[in-house]
């Protein structure tokens, strides 16, 4: 079978959890038998403007066919606002039919829309050729992916009107002066804004808005007509999964027609697993593999381990990539040379074995929902006991003093408090090790998956098989 997996960002540049588990589903597949094409999309510098013959290139990775669309993140084009670009990415679908075309794709398997755009599904529908999509985050809920404020709040979602959403964008990407000219308004008056700029026909410029009025206008288009949008467009999909029971319950009530998301776990690729039994080490070795982001929680890591007495035996890895170079340079003031603290960088993915069983328990203090990570997953499959902090699509997973400690997030004094206990209770490690969760294989993920092709393109098209 000819199969396009689709997904916002790829390999080699971005390696992060999403984009490994699209490349090891990939490769299983390949192994029993189907052709795979990546379809994904790249990030411009916003000043580089591009014909429409030119937004796409190919390249390989591992001998798989990669199609990539070139986006540009400038905040308005002639497209619209970029947040509405990132779900209806009109500009790409003349090429990603003629691809679909070219290659005679049999089914697409979407497991990110970022910056794609959920317009391909109407090229999908177009053609006949069934669509799936995979949820790996909140993205069909919130543009930016998380359900989450700056201050680390949750967030519930939109409001009636998005009004919540464009007071936070304004928050995030606003110059100080046109903040403060918003900050005026009162919801009566955002209220009769956001209805002058949706009535149909409407071209003029409030008072109210700052500048000529140009931003704040296609802001507020590009958020309140996502709701309807996004809700339309995974209505036309043929099946939806999510790994989690929040990213689920999500779609579902986003979606509201009465077809459930399917909940099917994230699987893992065992091949070279080193499953151990961990006993207490001097030192005790903790590491963090992942994003070196402020939403993983580092922060919290590093000042939970500058809580403990340099006398204590502490070792702490620090494995990812620094995103902002600002967080990097406020984690190593934190860290204030302590020899005990080390930042370690990338490793290759087939490292990831070697990587876990060189610690002794994993910490895992993000401040973000989060989706179930393969990094959990490896880590339990290795019998890693892990240290995290109380999100969803974690915390569903390590259930506390079973096969890990949980704390509140944020809070390194807590943190700080299980290192202690992991430390000076010589059983404690081995009985969370022992009491590891059971984990899905790559091969038993697939096998899932590949159920679900057949189902959906045995109902779409009349095949009875995918082999």
């Amino acid at each position: 079978m000819k199969l396009a997996l689709a997904v916002q960002q790829f390999f080699p540049e971005h390696h992060t959890g999403t984009e490994v588990l699209t490349h090891r589903t990939a490769r299983r597949l390949r192994e029993l038998g189907h052709e795979v094409t990546i379809f994904t999309a790249y990030p411009l510098d916003y000043r580089i403007h591009l014909p429409p013959d030119k937004l796409m290139d190919e390249y390989h990775f591992d001998e798989f066919p990669v199609c990539r669309f070139l986006f540009s993140p400038e905040p308005n084009s002639p497209h619209g606002h970029i947040i509405k670009r990132e779900y209806c990415n009109q500009q790409i679908e003349a090429a990603f039919e003629r691809q679909l075309k070219d290659r005679q794709i049999h089914l697409v398997h979407f497991f990110h829309f970022m910056r794609l755009g959920m317009s391909l599904i109407d090229v999908c529908d177009r053609l006949s050729i069934p669509a799936i999509y995979t949820a790996t985050d909140f993205f069909a809920a919130c543009h930016q992916s998380k359900l989450m404020l700056e201050d680390g709040s949750p967030c519930q979602g939109p409001d009636d009107i998005g009004l919540n959403c464009i007071k936070h964008y304004i928050d995030l990407a606003f110059s100080q002066k046109d903040k403060q000219k918003t900050s005026e308004l009162s919801d009566a008056e955002w209220e009769r804004l956001i209805a002058e700029v949706r009535s149909p026909g409407s071209t003029g410029t409030s008072a109210q808005m700052p500048g000529d009025g140009t931003e704040l206008r296609c802001l507020i288009e590009a958020v309140t007509q996502r709701g309807d949008y996004v809700r339309r467009q995974l209505r036309k999909l043929n099946r939806i999964t999510a790994a989690t029971e929040p990213v689920r319950d999500t779609i579902n009530r986003l979606k509201g027609d009465g077809r459930e998301v399917l909940l099917l776990p994230h699987g893992i690729d065992k091949k070279g697993v080193i499953a151990r039994e961990r006993k207490q080490t001097t030192p005790l070795r903790a590491g963090f593999i992942g994003s070196v982001i402020a939403a993983k929680g580092v922060h919290t890591l590093v000042k939970a381990a500058r809580q403990i007495p340099q006398e204590v035996p502490l070792q702490l890895k620090i494995y990812g990539e620094p995103v902002s170079e600002g967080y990097y340079q406020d984690l190593l003031r934190m860290a204030d040379g302590d020899s005990r603290i080390e930042f370690c960088g990338l490793f290759p993915n087939d490292k990831i074995w070697q990587v876990i069983d060189e610690l002794d328990v994993l910490v895992m203090p993000s401040t973000w929902p989060e989706n179930l990570p393969l990094v959990l997953l490896s880590a339990q499959a290795a019998h890693c006991p892990l240290l995290c902090s109380k999100v969803d699509g974690i915390s569903g997973l390590i259930k506390h003093d079973v096969n890990g400690l949980l704390f509140e997030k944020e809070d390194y004094g807590q943190l700080a408090e299980h290192l202690r206990k992991v430390i000076d209770d010589p059983e404690l490690l081995t009985r969370l090790s022992r009491n590891a969760a059971p984990v899905a294989s790559i091969e038993e993920y697939v096998d899932s998956l590949t159920g679900l092709y057949e189902e959906v393109t045995a109902t779409r098209t009349g095949m009875t098989s995918i082999s």
